[in-house]
């Protein structure tokens, strides 16, 4: 027990880096999400059938490996295609966290586009009917009625998503990110105290993820309420 708490402001310290993947790959992510749910709404022919392709490919790849072909396949690509049009790019000095959320935003983007594209089908179709018949153009319509009703709809289902992504930032340190696994892992191999340590970082991830959990309960509520005095 000692040493677990002689090791905690070590692990704490990394606690901003698993946020900021985190937070980064649920941005990123979602956007593609959204993108891909407005495809497959307004299905688009081309668009829609390869973002269900997209959709089918990503979610049968594990994570795990997104990452490792990010970080060793997107480099080669990028200075291959940098060749193409004559230019000679090097790639040593870009972080590794780069890699690392690319490949997780990907991931989580497979799974906000089916939580986007169903809080947008729970607005009743008539809504979008409504703004065009005021004058507001399709993206007025998405932005000032649809989304800020699809959003009381997706919170539960993003407060999950959410969760899942600082979880999952764990798999971050295989490629040399420093967030709490990493930091937990390099001094394991040092003391040889695995056991305490993976401990200790399973009680920060429990904490963390506690937190979350309620501050989305606590909006879900709020938001639920604004809907129904709306």
């Amino acid at each position: 027990m000692s040493y677990m708490i002689s090791n905690l402001g070590l692990l704490i310290r990394a606690i901003p880096m698993t946020l900021w993947l985190a937070l980064l790959s649920t941005v990123f992510g979602l956007l593609l999400g959204v993108i891909g749910a407005l495809f497959q709404i307004h299905k688009t022919p081309i668009c829609a059938k390869l973002t269900m392709i997209y959709l089918t490919i990503i979610r049968g790849i594990p994570a795990l490996i997104l990452i490792y072909v990010a970080y060793y396949g997107l480099p080669k690509f990028i200075i291959a295609f940098g060749r193409t049009i004559g230019q000679t790019w090097t790639l040593n000095t870009i972080p590794n966290i780069v890699f690392a959320v690319t490949a997780l935003a990907i991931e989580r983007s497979a799974y906000f586009t089916e939580m986007v594209r169903s809080a947008i089908l729970s607005v009743d179709a008539g809504q979008m009917e409504a703004a065009k018949a005021v004058g507001m153009t399709t993206l007025q319509s998405y932005r000032r009625v649809i989304f800020p009703q699809a959003i009381v709809t997706a919170l539960p289902n993003f407060g999950n998503l959410f969760i899942g992504a600082i979880k999952g930032s764990s798999l971050a340190y295989v490629v040399g990110v420093m967030e709490i696994t990493a930091t937990a892992n390099i001094e394991a191999c040092r003391s040889y105290r695995y056991i305490e340590l993976y401990v200790a970082i399973s009680i920060i991830y429990w904490v963390i993820n506690t937190f979350f959990g309620q501050i989305f309960r606590i909006s879900e509520k709020k938001l639920s309420r604004y809907k129904a005095h709306a």
